[in-house]
Formats: structure tokens, sequence, C-alpha cells
């Protein structure tokens, strides 16, 4: 706002803003400088309440980009955790076949076993030589039977 001051006695306000047009108040014999300086008034009243409003709507509307930033996050983040869910569920279950194969090769390298250990053998030698084999053979089956470990892993004796 600019006031000055034309000839003696006259006072000329000049209001100038980006959204209004220029608005001039001079008092001479023709406008009375009242009537004239309550309509700037009123006008500048809007123009300070239409700032307010857009204010606040500048306010509410950096609130709502900050809730859906939040939001996103928020989603981002469970479905973060809803793969590593089915990740994990994944990994239990082919740990599960894989104990599954491991013991049936177990239990298969056992029953291997007995039938060589029921068949007879003729000879010393191939009996004790049989003897350190078989012994071998079921040291293996225990080391990828998965049963003792997962047993443990209940607490359990095995």
């Amino acid at each position: 706002m600019m006031v000055r001051e034309r000839q003696a006695g006259e006072l000329a306000f000049n209001v100038s803003r980006d959204a209004l047009p220029d608005f001039t108040v001079t008092g001479d014999a023709d406008n009375k400088l009242e009537s004239q300086l309550n309509r700037f008034l009123c006008r500048l009243y809007r123009s300070v309440v239409s700032a307010r409003e857009k204010v606040k709507q500048w306010e509410a509307e950096e609130e709502q980009q900050r809730l859906r930033t939040i939001a996103a996050a928020a989603e981002r983040e469970q479905l973060a955790i809803e793969a590593a869910e089915r990740a994990a569920e994944k990994a239990k279950r082919e740990g599960l076949l894989s104990e599954v194969t491991n013991w049936q090769q177990a239990q298969r390298i056992r029953d291997y076993v007995r039938a060589i250990a029921d068949e007879p053998v003729d000879g010393r030698p191939a009996q004790h030589e049989r003897a350190r084999w078989c012994a071998w053979a079921l040291d293996v089956a225990d080391d990828i039977c998965p049963l003792p470990g997962r047993l443990k892993s209940f607490d359990i004796e095995a």
C-alpha cells in the first residue's frame, strides 16, 4: 500500500495486490473520503480474510500430503512384512520337504544295511569287512537323518 499526499488537504491511497486490481482512494469535492475509505477498508479486510483462508487451505493440503506419505509408508511396511512372512513360510516348507527326503534316505540306507547284514557270508574275513562297512553306512544314515535334530528343536530327548 502506498499513501501519498496529492495537494494541500487531499490524501490519496493506492493499494495494489497481485490478485486484486489497483484501488485508489482520493478525497476531493466530488468523492467523500469517508465512503471511499470505508470501501477501501472493506476491500482490505476481504483481502486479509482471503489470504488467511489460502494459508489454512495450504496447511490442510500439506497435512493431507503428510498423512498420505505416512499411509504409503505404512502400506509399504505391511507389504514388506507380508512378503517376509511368505518367504519364511516357503523356507519352512522347503526345510520340511528336505527333512523328509533326508529321513527317507536314512531309512532306505538302514533298510539296505539290514538286508546286507542278513545275507549269509562265507568266511571270517568277509564277515569282519561287512561289519565295518555296515557300521560306516549306519553312520552315514545317522549323519543325514534329521529326526534327532528336529526332536531337539521341540526340547525332547532324542
